[in-house]
C-alpha cells in the first residue's frame, strides 16, 4: 500500500481489511517487508542466441498463450461482472492469441461455503467451456475448509467428469484440489499439475512421481501460495511473519504443510521438465508480483512467477495510483503469457478487459528466456 494514495481514514480502513490470507491475514501493505517490489524484478536479458528452432524442443514449435486467472475470490463474492468480462474476452481472443489454455491461481470464491458465489464462479467460467477453451483450476484457502482440508462446494460444482478429457488422475478420488492434466499448445502435449494450498507432503509425492512418469513433456506447476512478492519463494523459516505475510504454515492446517522453498526443494528442483511454476495468493494493493528465473541443467529456464491483483473488498478500501480509482477486488486484471518457441522467448502482459487497459510498469509487462 502507498499511504500517500489514501486519506488517513481510508489508510486505516484498507490495513484492517483482511486480505488474500483470510481474517486472521493482517495487514494489506508491505510494511516490514524486506523483498525488492516488483519494480526490481532482474533484467533477465536477451533469451540465447541461434537459429530457430524447427520443432522437438520442450516448447513445441508453434506460438501459443496461456493466460492467468489470479485470484477471482472478490468477483465472485461481490463484482461478478468483471469475472464474466475476464472470461468473455478470453473466449474473444481464442483465435488471435491462440489461447491454448487458462489457469487459475486459486482463491476462486471468498467464502468456500457460500453457494452463490461459486454459482457466479460457474457463470463465468462456463464461457470459457462454450468456447472450448480448456482450463484448470486451483484449490485458495478461501476454497477450502482449512480445519479438515476439504473443498466441498469446489468438488460439487466442479467435480472431475467437467474436465475430461483432459483430466488423467488425483491424487484423492473424485477431489480437483491435487490433480493433472494433458493439454495441447505448440504442438507438444502439456503436463499441468495442481496442488492444493499448502499442500501436504503425500501430494508432493504424489505429484513428483507424475512428473517423473511424464518427463518427456514440458510441464507446469499450479498452486496458490509458492512465490512472494519480488524474488522470494514463500519461505517460513527464512522469512518469518512479519518479513512475508500469509504463509501456508500460519493456517493451523492439519497434516504436514509445505511453503513455495519446501514445494522447490521437494519437488520443482527434481523435475527438469518443470518450465514454470504459477502462483497468486500474497498481494499489494495495487497488484502483487514475483519472479524468479533460474537456467536448469537441461538448458531450459524455470519461471516461477507470483501475480495478484486481488485489492479490497468494498469500494473505496483501496485505491489504484495509477487510475486513482477504487480497485474493486482487482479491476479484472489477468495475466497473459506469449510464448514464442521459435524465437525462444515469452512475452508477459497483464490486462483488465473490464476497464480495457494494460499494465504496462516492470513487474507487469516483460519477455522472458526459454532456453
Amino acid at each position: 500500500m502507498k499511504p500517500q494514495h489514501l486519506s488517513t481514514i481510508l489508510l486505516l480502513v484498507a490495513l484492517a481489511a483482511p486480505g488474500c490470507g483470510g481474517d486472521d491475514a493482517g495487514a494489506l501493505d508491505d510494511a516490514g517487508v524486506t523483498s525488492p517490489d516488483a519494480e526490481a524484478l532482474p533484467d533477465l536479458g536477451p533469451p540465447s542466441d541461434g537459429p530457430p528452432r524447427e520443432g522437438g524442443a520442450l516448447y513445441g514449435d508453434q506460438p501459443f498463450s496461456i493466460v492467468l486467472l489470479p485470484d477471482t475470490q472478490f468477483y465472485a463474492q461481490s463484482y461478478p461482472e468483471m469475472f464474466v468480462a475476464e472470461a468473455a474476452w478470453i473466449a474473444e481472443q481464442k483465435e488471435a492469441m491462440k489461447v491454448a489454455f487458462v489457469l487459475h491461481l486459486g482463491d476462486i470464491v471468498e467464502t468456500p461455503t457460500q453457494q452463490p458465489e461459486w454459482t457466479r464462479a460457474d457463470d463465468a467460467l462456463k464461457m470459457l467451456e462454450a468456447a472450448k477453451i480448456p482450463y484448470v483450476l486451483c484449490a485458495g484457502n478461501h476454497d477450502t475448509n482449512l480445519m479438515n482440508r476439504t473443498a466441498a462446494l469446489m468438488n460439487q460444482n466442479f467435480p472431475t467428469t467437467r474436465f475430461a478429457p483432459a483430466l488423467q488422475g488425483t491424487f484423492e478420488p473424485n477431489k480437483i484440489e491435487n490433480a493433472y492434466y494433458f493439454l495441447p499448445a505448440g504442438g507438444r502435449t502439456w503436463l499441468i499439475v495442481s496442488l492444493e494450498f499448502g499442500a501436504r507432503d503425500e501430494a508432493l509425492v504424489w505429484a513428483d512421481g507424475i512428473f517423473k512418469q511424464n518427463a518427456d513433456k514440458p510441464a507446469i506447476l499450479l498452486t496458490h501460495a509458492y512465490m512472494y512478492i519480488g524474488q522470494q519463494r514463500y519461505d517460513w523459516i527464512k522469512y518469518p511473519d512479519p518479513k512475508q505475510y500469509w504463509n501456508p504454515h500460519g493456517y493451523n492446517m492439519p497434516g504436514t504443510t509445505n511453503d513455495g522453498e519446501e514445494m522447490y526443494q521437494k519437488l520443482v528442483s527434481k523435475n527438469d521438465n518443470v518450465l514454470m511454476v504459477v502462483s497468486g495468493h500474497a498481494t499489494k494493493n495495487e497488484g502483487a508480483t514475483g519472479l524468479l528465473s533460474t537456467k536448469r541443467a537441461n538448458g531450459y529456464y524455470l519461471h516461477e512467477m507470483l501475480s495478484n491483483y486481488q485489492g479490497c473488498p468494498s469500494d473505496y478500501m483501496c485505491i489504484n495510483p495509477e487510475t486513482m480509482r477504487p480497485v474493486r477486488g482487482g479491476e479484472g486484471m489477468l495475466r497473459i503469457i506469449r510464448v514464442d518457441p521459435l524465437n525462444r522467448r515469452a512475452t508477459v502482459e497483464t490486462y483488465s478487459p473490464y476497464l480495457k487497459m494494460s499494465r504496462m510498469d516492470p513487474g507487469h509487462h516483460f519477455e522472458l528466456p526459454l532456453e
